[in-house]
């Protein structure tokens, strides 16, 4: 899972290839991405989800959303909002 993605998807582009495209990538961020970008996730199997994090999207919303129980893995950089997003309960 990957928050904060601002159109840069490196990090989410190298684990796919690292684990050989065995794993489903998740990305949220605030903003709609960008076609490109999005043509990039759909290449990575990956799932893109909108929502201000973790005001309108936190942990259980993004896994009730994309139909998964657990995370292997998680990146965030959403300028310091990384606490909150574990300490927010979903409405």
């Amino acid at each position: 899972m990957s928050l904060g993605l601002n159109i840069q998807i490196e990090f989410d582009e190298h684990i796919s290839k690292v684990t050989g495209g065995k794993c489903t990538i998740l990305g949220a961020d605030i903003a709609e991405q960008s076609p490109s970008t999005k043509s990039k996730y759909t290449a990575i199997n990956g799932q893109l989800l909108v929502g201000k994090i973790p005001e309108t999207l936190g942990l259980p919303d993004i896994l009730g959303k994309s139909g998964k129980s657990k995370v292997d893995l998680l990146k965030i950089d959403i300028e310091g909002g990384g606490k909150h997003f574990f300490e927010h309960k979903s409405g």
